[in-house]
């Protein structure tokens, strides 16, 4: 069908006295689509294909006789020219780059298009092809988005690249302007290059350049670097290629002799440095004057927002500048950024540029420059994991970890900034630079006698004589020591030896390694373990690497604190308290240094004993390791004031860093352990309980302290607390020869249930140690505690061949006992990995709640939890009245999933899952809402019902309880909506719960929302501002913007101590809290800023326990969002919920209105996060991340699971 498209622009008119037509876009015509193109998913190969177009195109043909024609929106399709065009033979072509967005506010924008316009214009001219009115372009651009993007673009925040070009087709050979053109326009799925990556390829943030070569140019003044035509392009792609094949992403364009630095890539360039002179910072980028560069939007942009924003702190400079300038302020620490613009990478940062053999290094970690500086004082030497195992180790095995860690492959370079040395990767690996192997006996050996030291002897004199020493230049910056202890018949004559243990040793410069890197290269040298019998012929060493390698980035890089200005992080870490601290902190450099290491090693049985003490008494491991150190310093030395304690802590979990890199991602806090706690211990007989009740009281009051500080990073981190830090090596230098602040730092790494032994060998860990040398704050004493788990152990230090079951234990309490730890409805969960259930019972016995009468363990539920998920077939349920199959198109995870799981609230064959969106493939007669075909999204409770769920490929939806998709929002986005949205709609209108008014005329009370960055908590600030409810709510403060946006009218820190009387000062009649987190503190925090003594609070996890420190004067209700179907329903055969129709009448107003509240955006969605298709795999992925913490702000979704039968 052929029909005008609306145009509110007249076009133009004829240029003086010429009748040929100009371009005008009032005149289009549309010609629709009959056959429709599939959008390409979010991430999926088609679109970093970049070739997957949209539905139509625009065109319009040009001849030099009759001008411009009328032009055209058609369905996308190939072109038709003939073999001899212009544009075949002569490069009479030119193009443009640009993108549509959908923003947030659900409105499709065009950023800058008469930019770009009247570049295309600027462009043709160059190349001699008919003129293009910029106006009309930009009209036409508007008409092709205005018909694709509905479908094209429905998920705010997400865009598209639009290509115009324009080609001499005319068919004609021979020197001479083209006769005909055509004007094309396509818009295309394009990848977000600022932040994904291709499918199977390592996300990162950054980029690595590559300089171009003396004898290749991209551009010259008087030729046409300036304009966007194919030419500049096609001649620099074999650079291009040539930069990737070495482990780089773009070419770095220099000119002339002098090296003047001119474009990277396609994008512009830009440095940031810092005048020497002035110490004011600069914007450095090549200018226009010579033509040599592109006037990229992006790049106009930039200039312009510096100068109307930042023009204080930031001056902008657009002038000539070479390579030798870039590498001199590099060399002075004067270089302190660079980054590209570009409409395919917006914006992205520079880490890398190779000029030569020298490597300049943009992006420099805070704590690598911190440590480096440290290093170069000989302030710290290193810090090192030991493992120790009782069989040969496959040497080759170590090679393969060297592939496998991009972190192993740098070291110090004899480069430089600011004085730090920089690290640079090492192209060549030598065995001798990363691996010492020493026979034990012959340690103390002057005269070839054979040593009688002890084993742990040994290890600690080797390791204090290795801790001493310093890294080498242009070496790796770690080494592996293997420490062989043989056992040899006392008869000299005899040659009977055997290897009883051996030791490895792994030691790395603390900049690029911390305490986790050293478990984790020992779990990658047991994954590639080789014996050595089998091992026929080794890898050669050297190793050679002929491309770079990125390490992970660093902690300021994952987490945004640095500019932060709270009061945490604003804060000194100095303290007025005064401690001891043992003697000064040695002078620069330090004479004769000596490293001490001494190994001690704790039996299993009293490691078990002290966990299970920490057990019962509740309290950490670390905090009692604390007590124990303080009570035995405060024993031994006289007049204490006190102590300052450090703890490092891995944030990797902030950082999204894995386990298994090897990087610096820690952090520290200290602790405060004043004399008048200590003086209690000291009236106490050693040993005695009195003592260890005030030991335990001590542990307590550090552990409390650690988790507060623990929970308020990245406020007040290392890095952060670095950050302000303007010249490293000073600081450092400033503390040699001066008292230390604290008094000693404790390192405990935890379990290391991840280093798994080869079941193919006979090869057993004995023991884990962690050592160090230098210490981060100075302290005198170390003390490190590391315990080893694996798979096959309940809890121990020695690993076992038999296989174990991972249990879910649910004791019931006895009746008339009152426990609040752990409850469940009426008892405890607790899940244990041992080999039988006996087991379980033996350690239970002697648990202090089944002593105190409180658990009724002759009840307990032992359940193996073993393989958690299966794929089956089921049988659905027939469809009953207002009931629709609907085919899972997406799924989304929610809490109450993985509750039910660990529970086995529905037993075995459960479909668990709730929120879903996908297609109706079947409708039963009565249902008048919906037809076969719509798009819909609803909630179930899953795993009640037997074979339903949203977990699978078809379920069952209620229409009263369902919602259509509008077209703004994605089906992802939609399956994030139902049971979230429905809770907060229930927690604040149900007259159960909050009974707010929906009267917009009524007054309306405030309200408290606690937990205001939960998905319930954001929908609930969203449902509340439409009916004019002023909120208050709480949240972390890196989602204080978010809650705004929402319509929160206050938002405050729920760390912050002073947070209830803020919240009374902001509302001083609140009488209505909305507790989203639902735990004992939250509700109990809440309840605190209730100024009405008839308050109300509603929560969304029922039971006293999480509720029996609220006042009893205010009212406790809950939510429970499957109340809104019109059935009872009950929980594990203890909790029963009647059928409620005020609560389903009420869940169905809402739902008829969802569709036209998300679609005006009245009501938006979270951000949500695709974690994969859905698979037993990826709902373990998601269960594990929920219950680990690291699920904020976002929710998780799952794709449509895969049709097996057509796959």
């Amino acid at each position: 069908m052929v029909q005008p498209v609306e145009n509110r622009h007249n076009g133009a008119t004829a240029q003086g006295t010429s009748l040929k037509k100009q371009l005008n876009a009032s005149r289009l015509r549309f010609v629709e689509a009959s056959v429709l193109r599939p959008v390409p998913g979010s991430g999926s190969a088609e679109l970093w294909a970049q070739n997957v177009a949209t539905d139509h195109m625009v065109t319009c043909r040009w001849t030099v006789d009759g001008g411009w024609e009328d032009p055209v929106i058609k369905p996308f399709g190939d072109l038709t020219i003939s073999p001899l065009a212009s544009c075949i033979h002569y490069a009479t072509q030119c193009f443009e780059g640009m993108k549509v967005y959908r923003g947030f506010d659900n409105r499709v924008r065009l950023f800058r298009p008469d930019r770009n316009a009247n570049r295309l214009a600027m462009s043709a001219k160059r190349v001699s092809l008919p003129d293009v009115d910029a106006e009309q372009l930009v009209e036409l651009i508007k008409s092709l988005v205005r018909i694709d993007a509905a479908r094209w673009l429905p998920e705010p925040g997400s865009f598209r690249y639009i290509r115009p070009a324009l080609i001499g087709t005319g068919c004609q050979l021979g020197v001479q302007v083209p006769k005909e053109a055509t004007l094309l326009i396509a818009m295309v799925c394009w990848p977000d290059f600022s932040t994904d990556s291709p499918p199977g390829v390592e996300a990162r943030s950054d980029l690595r350049l590559l300089t171009s070569r003396n004898d290749t140019i991209r551009a010259w003044p008087g030729g046409f670097g300036y304009v966007k035509v194919g030419a500049n392009y096609g001649p620099s792609f074999r650079s291009h290629c040539e930069a990737q094949e070495a482990g780089y992403d773009q070419i770095l364009w220099l000119f002339g002799d002098d090296g003047q630095v001119t474009e990277a890539g396609a994008s512009n360039f830009f440095a940031i440095v810092k005048n020497e002179l002035t110490s004011k910072l600069q914007l450095l980028t090549a200018p226009l004057t010579d033509k040599l560069i592109l006037d990229g939007v992006t790049r106009r942009s930039v200039l312009e927002l510096v100068e109307s924003r930042l023009a204080r702190e930031l001056e902008v400079r657009e002038t000539k500048f070479t390579i030798s300038d870039l590498e001199a302020a590099w060399k002075q620490g004067c270089l302190l950024e660079a980054f590209v613009s570009g409409t395919a990478f917006f914006i992205k940062e520079v880490s890398t540029i190779r000029v030569g053999d020298l490597l300049i290094g943009i992006a420099s970690g805070i704590l690598g420059q911190y440590y480096s500086a440290r290093h170069t004082l000989e302030q710290y030497r290193s810090a090192c994991v030991i493992a120790a195992y009782s069989v040969p180790w496959g040497k080759w095995s170590l090679q393969a970890t060297i592939r496998q860690h991009p972190g192993l492959l740098y070291g110090v370079s004899d480069e430089a900034k600011a004085g730090i040395p920089l690290f640079r990767q090492m192209y060549q690996i030598d065995r001798r630079d990363v691996l010492e192997v020493i026979d034990s006996r012959y340690i103390d050996s002057t005269n070839g006698e054979l040593s009688e030291a002890t084993p742990d002897a040994v290890l600690s004199r080797i390791i204090g004589e290795r801790h001493a020493e310093l890294w080498p230049i242009n070496k790796p910056a770690w080494k592996v020591i293997v420490l062989e202890h043989i056992h040899a018949c006392k008869d000299r004559e005899s040659n009977h030896v055997a290897l009883v243990r051996f030791d490895i040793a792994f030691l790395a410069h603390h900049a690029i390694a911390d305490g986790l890197s050293g478990i984790s290269f020992h779990r990658s040298l047991m994954e590639h373990f080789q014996d050595i019998s089998r091992e026929l012929s080794p890898p050669p060493w050297p190793m050679v690497f002929d491309e770079i390698r990125a390490t992970p980035a660093p902690v300021e890089d994952c987490v945004d604190c640095l500019s932060c200005t709270c009061a945490i992080c604003s804060s000194s870490n100095s303290c007025d308290e005064q401690v001891w601290s043992g003697a000064v902190i040695s002078p620069v450099p330090a004479v004769g240094f000596k490293s001490m290491v001494r190994m001690v090693t704790i039996p299993t049985e009293r490691l078990s004993d002290v966990l299970q003490k920490c057990k019962r008494s509740n309290i950490t491991l670390t905090g009692l390791l604390h007590a124990l150190i303080c009570t035995s310093l405060y024993r031994g030395i006289k007049d204490v004031p006190g102590f300052r304690v450090v703890t490092p802590f891995s944030v990797r979990r902030h950082t999204k860093a894995s386990d298994r890199d090897i990087v610096n991602h820690i952090s520290f806090l200290t602790s405060y352990v004043p004399r008048t706690e200590l003086s209690k211990i000291e009236k106490c007989e050693p040993g005695s309980a009195t003592e260890e009740q005030h030991i335990i009281q001590l542990a307590r009051s550090v552990g409390s302290d650690m988790a507060i500080k623990v929970n308020q990073f990245p406020h007040g981190g290392m890095a952060t607390q670095l950050s302000h830090v303007q010249d490293f090596m000073s600081l450092c230098e400033s503390q040699g020869g001066k008292k230390r602040s604290c008094t000693y730092e404790l390192s405990n790494l935890g379990s290391a249930s991840n280093i798994s032994t080869p079941n193919s060998s006979n090869l057993k860990l004995e023991k884990l140690a962690f050592t160090q040398c230098g210490m981060v704050a100075g302290p005198a004493i170390g003390f490190n505690c590391a315990s080893i788990r694996e798979c096959q152990t309940n809890m121990g230090t020695k690993m076992e061949s038999e296989i174990v079951t991972e249990w879910i234990i649910l004791i019931p309490d006895i009746e008339g006992s009152y426990e609040t730890r752990m409850m469940i409805i009426d008892g405890s969960a607790i899940i244990a990995r041992a080999k039988t259930e006996a087991e379980i019972l033996d350690v239970l016995k002697t648990d202090i709640y089944v002593r105190k009468g409180v658990w009724d363990l002759d009840k307990a539920r032992i359940i193996p939890r073993g393989k958690t998920f299966a794929l089956e077939e089921i049988t659905m349920p027939p469809l009953k009245e207002h009931q629709v199959y609907v085919k899972v198109e997406y799924a989304a995870f929610n809490p109450t999933d993985r509750l039910a799981l660990d529970v086995n609230a529905f037993g075995d064959g459960a479909v668990l899952g709730c929120d879903f969106a996908g297609t109706i493939v079947e409708a039963h007669p009565n249902v008048t809402k919906f037809q076969i075909g719509d798009n819909i999204a609803g909630f179930i409770w899953g795993g009640e019902i037997k074979g339903l769920g949203a977990y699978s490929m078809y379920t069952i939806a209620d229409e009263r309880l369902s919602f259509k998709i509008p077209h703004n929002t994605s089906p992802a986005q939609a399956s994030s909506v139902p049971l979230a949205a429905s809770t907060s709609w229930l927690a604040l209108f149900s007259g159960d719960c909050l009974a707010l008014s929906r009267d917009n005329f009524a007054k309306k009370p405030s309200l408290l929302i606690w937990g205001g960055s939960s998905v319930v908590g954001y929908f609930a600030i969203q449902l509340a501002k439409l009916y004019n409810i002023e909120v208050a709510t709480t949240c972390s403060p890196r989602n204080f913007e978010q809650a705004r946006q929402a319509g929160a009218t206050h938002v405050f820190d729920y760390n912050d101590e002073d947070v209830t009387p803020k919240i009374k000062a902001a509302l001083p009649n609140l009488a209505h809290v909305f507790d989203t987190i639902g735990n004992a503190t939250s509700s109990a925090t809440a309840a605190e800023a209730i100024s009405n003594s008839e308050g109300v609070l509603c929560t969304v996890r029922p039971g006293k326990a999480n509720t029996q420190d609220v006042p009893s004067h205010i009212k406790v209700t809950d939510v429970f969002v499957f109340t809104v179907f019109p059935t009872a329903h009950s929980y594990r055969g203890k909790a029963h919920w009647p059928v409620k129709m005020a609560d389903h009448n009420l869940g169905s107003e809402f739902h008829a209105k969802l569709e036209s509240l998300l679609g005006d955006g009245s009501l938006k969605p979270p951000a949500v996060r695709i974690i994969g298709t859905l698979s037993p795999s990826t709902v373990e992925e998601a269960m594990k991340l929920n219950r680990q913490g690291r699920i904020s702000g976002e929710k998780l979704i799952f794709e449509r699971l895969l049709d097996v039968a057509h796959e």
